[in-house]
């Protein structure tokens, strides 16, 4: 656990909601009130050294970000008028390449971060790990 870890899917967050809601995507929660409680939640648990109950209020945070990706993916759905707002899609598919990173790396799947990646954002061709090809 960073210190920033919780900052950084606070504001992730943040951003994916005013940029969906500049591209007249209607969210069905944007977890403004809560996802700011919970950042202060983590905040305070981490300066008490209550590290498990502020790694449990990082994880409430990343549940936030993770619910807010698969809805503006899922409104999405492929429209073009939505594709064309560059600003939108870089964000989310940074955020979701991070948030499958995250996860992945917790479950000692290092190879398979890179085909994901590679999957995602449509790679060079060639899946490789520090010069080495995957299997």
């Amino acid at each position: 656990m960073f210190p920033t870890d919780a900052r950084l899917l606070h504001r992730a967050r943040e951003i994916l909601v005013r940029l969906a809601k500049g591209a007249g995507i209607k969210l069905r929660q944007s977890y403004a009130r809560v996802g700011k409680f919970a950042l202060i939640r983590h905040q305070r648990y981490a300066q008490a050294k209550q590290f498990k109950r502020a790694k449990r209020a990082l994880r409430t945070l990343r549940t936030y970000l993770g619910r807010i990706i698969r809805d503006i993916a899922r409104k999405i759905g492929g429209s073009a008028a939505v594709l064309s707002a560059s600003a939108l899609l870089r964000m989310l598919v940074t955020c979701h390449r991070s948030f499958i990173r995250r996860r992945l790396e917790s479950r000692g799947f290092v190879r398979q971060v890179a085909r994901v990646e590679q999957r995602t954002i449509g790679g060079a061709g060639r899946d490789c790990v520090a010069g080495r090809p995957l299997r």
